[in-house]
């Protein structure tokens, strides 16, 4: 055990205790001297009751954390928590109005079947639009469609980031190569990868036939992310009528040791691909969850509104 490095130690006047703050986790505790010296030792007299749950709340609390946990990586999640969550903050384009997937429940059938009236933005608008939002926008998303399908996507990124934005890019993982390219070139800051569902329905989940869909590509893709050093999440949405209980946790221990793994609810929408799809409740949701955790502690809902 080691303590955070995050605490914060002041001696209050005209007192023998401290004030103990962490800056990370918003802890916040009085402390007398020999509960001090827990603190600061990491280590405790475990014949003494009162010691033994004095350094309990102490890791309940986070200001006594494990050797081997890591502390920024805790606060670059937070960082792209706030960023890239908060769609007044983040502005999400879509390169690319094509998918090759065909998901019957994606919620954006007109940017994998483009309508022929479609309207289209010329580049340097766009690059306009990012001029005129510096200092507003903290962060650009690039979704889609799959936007690695894009030819030009690294020159598009190049532009970008002469505006000082950080990107997150949204990928299906089906083209691992053109991942791997794009991450290389350092302009991506973090990457969102849907995993659609368990190893043995993915093909069904996608929309695709066999000759077409090669699972191949996705693990690949995941593999990828696990061992790379570019921050990233994997994200599920859950289907009721296209996934099981154990599909999630198939997933799950398909991707162990993931950094971060979200569920997400279906939503019914008008510009659903295929109607008659469902959600699990809220309670369900977080029964599936629990499980999820024990497999990936950091898991998480992403929302899931209760009622």
């Amino acid at each position: 055990m080691k303590q955070s490095n995050y605490n914060i130690i002041v001696k209050l006047p005209n007192s023998s205790n401290s004030l103990v703050y962490n800056t990370l986790y918003g802890g916040l505790i009085c402390l007398e001297p020999e509960y001090l010296n827990i603190l600061k030792e990491c280590k405790y007299d475990s014949n003494i009751i009162k010691y033994q749950k004095a350094f309990e709340e102490l890791k309940n609390q986070k200001f006594i954390i494990e050797d081997d946990e890591d502390e920024f990586e805790f606060l670059k999640y937070e960082y792209y928590k706030a960023m890239f969550d908060n769609a007044e903050l983040a502005l999400t384009i879509a390169p690319t109005l094509a998918c090759n997937f065909k998901c019957p429940y994606c919620h954006n059938r007109d940017l994998v079947f483009v309508p022929e009236d479609y309207s289209f933005l010329d580049v340097n608008e766009i690059m306009q639009f990012f001029e005129k939002r510096k200092g507003v926008l903290d962060g650009i998303c690039i979704s889609g469609g799959e936007p690695l399908m894009q030819e030009h996507l690294i020159d598009f990124l190049k532009e970008i980031k002469k505006f000082g934005y950080p990107i997150k890019l949204d990928t299906n993982g089906n083209m691992p190569d053109k991942l791997k390219e794009v991450c290389e070139t350092g302009l991506v800051d973090y990457v969102a990868m849907d995993i659609k569902n368990s190893p043995d329905k993915y093909i069904s989940t996608v929309g695709l036939n066999q000759e077409v869909f090669q699972l191949d590509n996705i693990k690949r893709s995941i593999a990828y992310l696990l061992t790379t050093d570019i921050d990233y999440e994997f994200r599920t949405t859950v289907v009721k009528e296209l996934h099981e209980v154990e599909d999630i946790l198939d997933i799950a221990r398909w991707i162990r040791g993931a950094k971060r793994y979200y569920l997400q609810s279906y939503e019914e929408s008008e510009n659903v691909i295929q109607q008659g799809f469902s959600s699990y409740s809220y309670l369900e949701m977080q029964e599936l969850i629990a499980q999820v955790k024990e497999i990936i502690p950091i898991a998480e809902l992403r929302g899931v509104k209760e009622g």
